[in-house]
């Protein structure tokens, strides 16, 4: 049966909300899911739009495919059960969306969507965990600022448009955290994913685990214990970090990878909060360091060539917005 032939739902005028994901991916299943999610990219203007979004990537594969979307919404209520969302193509894959009012703010989104290949609760679970490294590499490279969640998830049935979803909160943005949509960080984000395909399975396992425990630590108000897990799973072992780092900047004495990159006071963070309970408060700053340390990890986990991040950001930011006044080492 051609999905594309199913009867249609309502629609204002523009595309079908399956639009949003691609036929083949449904091929042979019987009850064609798929997740999605609507991300809002904070301080931006509508006249930057298409200039923030033009060398984009549109499509991604982590063990399963992604499909990306960007779109300028208007005033609308996303999702509500029957509800289709009206487009207008305004140029290439980009969308201004028009919709009923509600409490959801105007501004550009990033679209995620991919397949669910199964119809219990643990195919749903892998989707998402599909969008949450998907995110989690456009945040890192991007800015979180970028790609912020906005407040829906769900499910859609390719066919008769059924929708379940659930409201997610959001939190402010910093200036630390983008956005930066310049080409070659698009080119970064891009790279950084390929590479995913091209790596062992052991490498690949580690990373997209890592990813997901990042996820949480960006979104959950700079969760200290969620940055350091994904920083010591990417790694392969605490004893990994300085080896890693040391790589990435061509570093061989590791006394040195330790002070340039201050992981002694990271390190303490870390034995109080497992060895003492201690919740160490989390600047901005921190979370996006750890974020770089996280990259430039990654770069010598997957054979890339390190951007340095960690550095340049120590570069421009004032220590002591990094490591606020009540970590001392």
């Amino acid at each position: 049966m051609d999905i594309n032939k199913e009867t249609e739902a309502p629609r204002r005028s523009g595309v079908r909300l399956p639009n949003f994901a691609e036929a083949e991916w449904f091929v042979g299943v019987e009850k064609p899911r798929f997740a999605i999610r609507f991300y809002l990219s904070f301080l931006l203007k509508v006249e930057e739009f298409h200039d923030a979004f033009k060398d984009a990537i549109y499509s991604a594969d982590l063990n399963g495919p992604v499909k990306l979307s960007y779109a300028w919404m208007n005033s609308l209520e996303i999702f509500r059960p029957q509800l289709v969302v009206g487009t207008k193509k305004t140029s290439g894959p980009f969308f201004k969306i028009h919709a009923i009012p509600d409490n959801l703010p105007e501004g550009p989104y990033i679209i995620l969507t991919t397949p669910i290949l199964g119809e219990d609760e643990a195919s749903e679970d892998t989707a998402f965990k599909r969008l949450d490294c998907i995110s989690t590499v456009m945040a890192i490279f991007l800015g979180f600022t970028a790609i912020r969640y906005i407040n829906f998830q769900g499910v859609i049935n390719y066919r008769s448009y059924e929708i379940n979803g659930e409201n997610i909160r959001i939190r402010p943005p910093n200036i630390v955290e983008g956005p930066n949509f310049d080409r070659s960080v698009w080119r970064t984000v891009d790279k950084f994913l390929s590479s995913l395909k091209d790596c062992s399975a052991e490498e690949n396992q580690r990373v997209t685990t890592s990813l997901r425990f990042l996820n949480n630590a960006i979104r959950e108000n700079n969760n200290f214990s969620y940055y350091w897990i994904s920083i010591e799973v990417l790694a392969g072992g605490e004893g990994k970090i300085k080896m890693h780092l040391g790589k990435a900047y061509e570093m061989k004495n590791q006394h040195d990878v330790e002070r340039k990159f201050h992981l002694k006071k990271i390190k303490k963070m870390r034995n109080d909060f497992f060895h003492h309970g201690v919740d160490p408060k989390i600047s901005v700053e921190l979370g996006r360091y750890l974020q770089y340390i996280y990259v430039d990890i990654a770069c010598s986990v997957l054979g890339l060539k390190s951007h340095k991040l960690a550095d340049q950001f120590l570069n421009t930011v004032q220590l002591n917005k990094i490591f606020i006044e009540n970590v001392h080492c």
